[in-house]
């Protein structure tokens, strides 16, 4: 198999299933491909209609497993530690995918069906075969690896930005415009932080971005999921309030992206770092 496939289970446990613990995907593997898409047409008064818009809907993937113990008992045991790590009643479950390069990509699972077991052809004392059905509610593959970037005064890790040797600095301010490559299929979320002493920081994205007001010391740090919306301090306190008019926490779009990042104020404290997780959309 060019992927292994894990399940990583809500309660913890990690089932590999190429077998070396009895868990054996089979024939059958669906859903890896472009998910289910949402067009929206609206009538036109002439011929045909018009186009608003496009969405990639739930992704459903069927996994069918066989599941091999020595005796009966050893069987159900394997059963009951796979749908303990399936359920989503304490917990998320994920099923991640490794390629022999190391790259692995994971995706929020929920069991919806499948594992009923039928005995007869499917099933005997030491032999189980589940063809589970998934369903994902963010049907894109989100990578294991981030990409991690940072510019400050004294940064000495140009990381994913080729233009930080060009990092021009004032004595109270960092102005610049920084490349980063998102290698995803779909636009990626990056998580912000901001350390040390600052007055204002503004980062944009081809003109739409989101400016932080609030005035920094030297042992600030202030982190901005762009995903979540959310902006906390190291203490975890709500900073959302300190965002500028009508911030735009964008995504980064696949390919190149030109982010442009002022800050007013600084000084050797002043680091914005940042990371994203590209996301796929096809595996094979």
């Amino acid at each position: 198999m060019v992927i292994d496939f894990t399940i990583l289970g809500s309660n913890g446990d990690v089932i590999p299933l190429d077998g070396s613990e009895g868990y054996n995907v089979t024939t059958g593997l669906r859903g890896l491909g472009v998910p289910s898409t949402d067009v929206r047409i609206d009538n036109s008064a002439g011929d045909g209609g018009t186009w608003r818009s496009t969405r990639r809907g739930l992704r459903e993937i069927d996994l069918p497993l066989v599941i091999l113990g020595a005796d009966r008992d050893e069987t159900e045991e394997k059963l009951r530690r796979l749908a303990k790590a399936l359920s989503d009643r304490y917990g998320t479950p994920y099923l991640r995918a490794d390629y022999a390069d190391g790259s692995a990509y994971t995706i929020e699972v929920h069991y919806t069906g499948g594992a009923e077991t039928v005995f007869g052809a499917d099933a005997n004392e030491t032999f189980v075969r589940w063809p589970i059905t998934l369903s994902c509610p963010d049907p894109f593959w989100t990578s294991v690896q981030s990409v991690q970037f940072s510019l400050g005064y004294q940064s000495g890790n140009r990381g994913l930005l080729p233009r930080l040797d060009q990092l021009q600095v004032a004595p109270s301010g960092i102005l610049g415009a920084y490349q980063v490559e998102n290698t995803g299929d779909v636009e990626a979320y990056p998580v912000w932080t901001l350390t040390g002493t600052a007055t204002n920081v503004s980062i944009t994205l081809n003109g739409v971005g989101f400016t932080y007001t609030e005035t920094m010391t030297s042992s600030s740090r202030v982190t901005i999921n762009t995903r979540l919306a959310t902006v906390a301090d190291a203490s975890n306190n709500n900073k959302y309030a300190f965002l500028g008019a009508a911030p735009k926490l964008f995504a980064l779009p696949p390919g190149t992206s030109t982010i442009n990042i002022t800050v007013s104020g600084a000084d050797t404290s002043t680091v914005i770092s940042g990371y994203f997780n590209p996301r796929r959309e096809v595996l094979h």
